[in-house]
């Protein structure tokens, strides 16, 4: 279906009329046009006279002026150029083609006379409607087959039975396998009761059923008792199905039947884990808004990954996708003690302690003394005894354990609950973890005038939270207790800051004496500080350090001077915005409130993933409280990145694009989007030199620690810091260091090494040749060469493995400028090792029970409910149509067809063919 459409046509005073009135006036217009150059009136040729080309000239702009807006009442012209340049052109290339043929017309046979101007000006028309560039707007109706997902758990924890279900759970599990009906037995008190109710051969079924497993249960849902009953002959119906196992990350399978053969498979470590949030969001990857019906989970819903899926489904509800939980096993809990859960550091630096906490479950051993042992390379450091309450069956308790390791190195601790003699499982009994001690650490020096909430809480967390930062704060302008001039004692003695004081010697009073002091920190953060105290000194010593030795430079804004009271040609030429220099203070925010929002190179940028899942990572951003301050900066130089903006609560929700816009529509809101973004910059950064420069227009990340401590708020300044600096690496030199991204693997994990090689002035080495060395006890089984990651402060990486045999292993580095930094130095070679283990902490099978509760919590996210295997036929019900008509644009370009080029070619042709026949060539 044709249409008319004006969708990014220029507006004129046309735009009222019919479209049968522009078609009248351009038909009218072309007759003037026409007759201009055909009139035989005498007097009417002696009044134009000269002026007869400049009247005719303006009679064709009309016309052709005018025919372009008949023409796009029935297209689009998407041409960048004015139509009436265009237009203007036009007439000008057909009065100059007429005046050039009209002495050949003489000189030509007659036959060709009229011929050879026709097929000309029929070149010039056609160039025009190229230039014009039409499109043919259409409204197709498309149906489209959607799809349900189905989600199968697969993890450890599905291999297990619950042999503790109550009464209505075994009636139900009955009900669904047609061993009776739902509403047999309902009055049955108690398992024991119902079995003795019975005939024999039901309550063997029934025994039977209490020891199946919930991935026995699975597979009866998917296949069904009989031929078509199952969930995904079912599905098959109406929809198209896709089925997705998870356990640690989503595994996509081409059709139903492998699933079932996949779940003869032995175990792996990819089962060890349960990470619900990754399958989830498994939906919004895969699938384009309107393609999925409903996504079915069949799971217990015990996300030991310890993420949030219910961000995940919230995101798929914003898009009218419900999310169907299916529960299987039992909500009760069996008897057994277990330590479930430990908080235990992976790294720490050497005179910090190693504390680790664990979280036991003691179920079933009421008024039972249980010793817990805490161990170090085997060897048991201390015993403690947890005594459970009487009548407590389902008794949690936390145990916390320390320890101080003199030496550097890497080492395996355990923390160990006794073993009783009816337990249903051992494994869980024992957590392993393994830490690293090293002296590496990050020189951080944060400058600011007053101690302003933002400072105060950076101090903490780097001074008292993170052993890995070695800090040194100057604060230019700090509180007194006394008004100046009151306190006669002596002054308090001038101390520089320096990377080379003591670790623990945080405070300082004035900033670093020379450009060598300042070239020894990581990074350099600068808060709200006059140009008083930053001269153009400075600023030159700090471009140097982020430009030619790699320094990162987070600048934070602040009301009294950052960045507005600093010279744009000195502080600006740093920064990765555009500002105006003022002498007035912007304590004044440009709107009373606003909420931070990711952008979308935020989403996925290193700095800002403060939790796991995209879905969960911008909730958190997205429900912090309400922000009251910002610096109004103009807008952001080329080149630089945005990763959040400010959005006030009047501003148009983020979806602004909808589906079935025009391409024109969509260029303009994408083209806005961005502007805004650009505008209202909070977190930007670009790169300088060998550096990288971060603003933060705000000072109000400390409000990460909203209702939830520092956790947060640490993990993104930690970020910050990585990325700035690069990693901290566990072993080495003060300048050549090597490390690891964890410290065990399973066999089928390949393993990241990063190394770092820094000369003794702190500049990166960027082309040395780095490799490691791999040694399986003394025996080298394998060399890997290191590349050098691109824009970084000396870090060099490469991917080795996987390792099939368990066991320890270690790495030595190598390179001809590393040897030479570790031998001036007189530092050792550098080394590190890591373990290959075949088994983890069994985290599948510290609870043994399902977990209502989230599937509940997921259920109300999503718009549904909790459905059992008895209640599953209630899905039918509830899910949309299999099939989605809607009606959407096709446009179709005109002017870029191989036809108009081939039809340009024959005209030009035809008009050299004839020419060549009349004689004129």
């Amino acid at each position: 279906m044709m249409m008319e459409s004006t969708a990014i046509n220029p507006s004129s005073w046309l735009d009222p009329l019919p479209t049968f009135g522009v078609v009248c006036l351009s038909i009218l217009a072309i007759a003037i046009w026409i007759f201009l150059h055909h009139s035989r009136s005498e007097p009417l040729r002696r009044r134009l006279r000269g002026a007869s080309p400049l009247i005719r000239g303006l009679a064709g702009t009309v016309a052709v002026w005018l025919s372009f807006h008949s023409l796009a009442r029935f297209l689009i012209l998407a041409t960048p150029w004015p139509w009436f340049l265009l237009a203007a052109g036009g007439a000008a290339g057909v009065e100059l083609t007429l005046w050039l043929y009209k002495p050949e017309q003489h000189a030509t046979r007659p036959v060709f006379r009229p011929v050879l101007p026709a097929l000309r000006l029929l070149t010039i028309l056609l160039v025009l409607f190229v230039l014009a560039e039409p499109v043919l707007e259409r409204i197709v109706d498309r149906t489209y087959e959607r799809f349900v997902l189905v989600l199968l758990d697969q993890s450890e924890s599905m291999d297990l039975s619950d042999p503790q279900r109550d009464v209505r759970e075994l009636l139900d599990l009955a009900s669904f396998h047609g061993v009776f009906e739902a509403s047999e037995h309902r009055d049955a008190e108690s398992v024991d009761a119902l079995l003795e109710s019975v005939p024999p051969e039901k309550r063997e079924a029934l025994r039977n059923l209490r020891e199946e497993t919930r991935a026995d249960t699975a597979v009866s849902i998917l296949a069904g008792r009989e031929q078509g009953s199952g969930l995904t002959e079912r599905l098959q119906k109406d929809y198209g199905l896709k089925m997705v196992g998870f356990a640690s990350t989503p595994y996509a399978y081409a059709s139903p039947e492998e699933v079932e053969a996949d779940a003869e498979q032995p175990q792996s470590d990819w089962r060890r884990l349960t990470h619900m949030s990754a399958a989830l969001d498994y939906a919004t990857e895969h699938f384009s808004p309107g393609q999925l019906a409903g996504v079915v989970v069949l799971s217990d819903f015990r996300d030991t990954a310890r993420s949030y899926p219910v961000a995940s489904v919230e995101n798929l509800a914003r898009q009218s996708i419900p999310v169907f939980p299916v529960l299987l096993g039992s909500r009760l809990p069996r008897l057994d003690i277990a330590v479930t859960h430990a908080e235990v550091p992976e790294s720490i630096y050497k005179g910090e302690r190693v504390k680790a906490e664990a979280q036991l479950k003691l179920f079933g051993v009421p008024g039972r003394h249980l010793r817990v042992s805490f161990l170090r390379d085997g060897e048991i450091l201390e015993e403690k005894t947890v005594t459970v309450p009487e009548e407590d069956n389902h008794y949690r308790t936390r145990i916390e354990f320390t320890d101080e390791p003199e030496a550097e190195g890497i080492l395996s601790y355990s923390i160990q609950l006794e073993e009783l003699e009816n337990e249903s499982v051992m494994e869980n009994n024992r957590w392993d973890f393994r830490t690293a001690v090293s002296e590496d650490r990050t020189n951080v020096l944060l400058i600011d005038s007053r101690p302003r909430w933002e400072f105060r809480y950076l101090r903490n967390l780097f001074y008292g939270r993170d052993k890995s930062v070695h800090l040194q704060y100057v604060l230019t302008e700090p509180d007194c207790l006394t008004p100046p001039g009151e306190n006669d004692s002596e002054p308090a003695p001038r101390i520089a800051a320096s990377a080379s004081r003591p670790f623990g010697e945080a405070e300082a009073t004035d900033l670093p004496e020379s450009r060598e002091e300042w070239r020894k920190f990581d990074v350099i953060i600068l808060g709200d500080v006059s140009p008083e105290v930053l001269s153009d000194t400075h600023l030159a010593d700090i471009e140097h350090c982020v430009s030619e030795r790699g320094t990162a430079l987070i600048v934070i804004a602040g009301p009294d001077y950052m960045p507005h009271k600093f010279d744009p040609d000195r502080l600006g030429e740093l920064l990765p915005i555009i500002y105006h220099q003022s002498d007035r203070s912007h304590f004044q925010p440009p709107e009373p409130s606003y909420s931070l929002h990711l952008t979308l190179e935020g989403r996925n940028h290193p700095i800002m993933q403060v939790v796991s899942g995209a879905s969960e990572n911008e909730r958190i951003w997205s429900r912090l409280p309400d922000l009251q301050w910002r610096y109004d900066a103009v807008t952001v130089k080329p080149g630089a990145t945005v990763l959040a903006y400010a959005r006030s609560a009047e501003d148009e929700p983020e979806g602004m694009i909808q589906a079935g816009s025009s391409p024109a529509e969509t260029t303009r809101r994408i083209r806005e989007l961005t502007e805004i973004q650009q505008h209202r910059n909070l977190i930007t950064y670009h790169p300088f030199g060998l550096g990288r420069v971060l603003m933060l227009n705000f000072d109000r990340t400390w409000r990460l620690r909203y209702r939830i401590g520092d956790t947060l708020h640490h993990r993104f300044w930690g970020q910050i810091l990585t990325w700035g600096a690069g990693e901290n690496l566990r072993a080495g030199s003060q300048f050549v260091r090597l490390g690891t991204d964890h410290l065990s693997y399973s066999p089928n994990e390949p393993v990241h090494v990063t190394a770092r090689v820094l000369r003794e002035d702190y500049m990166p080495v960027t082309d040395d040749k780095i490799s490691v060395d791999i040694y399986r006890g003394t025996r080298l089984i394998g060399s890997h060469r290191l590349t050098y990651r691109p824009d970084s402060q000396g870090m060099y990486d490469t991917e080795i493995g996987p390792f099939t045999e368990a066991g320890t292993y270690r790495i030595t580095l190598k390179g001809k400028i590393a040897d030479r930094i570790l031998d001036n130095g007189g530092a050792p070679a550098v080394e590190t090792t890591f373990t290959v283990a075949t088994s983890h902490n069994p985290v599948e099978w510290a609870e043994f029970s399902a977990d209502p509760e989230l599937a509940g919590r997921i259920a109300a996210a999503g718009g549904t409910e909790v459905l059992t295997p008895r209640t599953l036929a209630s899905l039918y019900d509830q899910l949309s149509s299999g099939t989605e008509s809607e009606s959407e644009r096709a446009d179709i370009t005109l002017w870029d067809h191989w036809a108009l080029l081939l039809l340009l070619i024959v005209l030009l042709t035809s008009e050299w063919i004839l020419r060549r026949k009349g004689g004129l060539i």
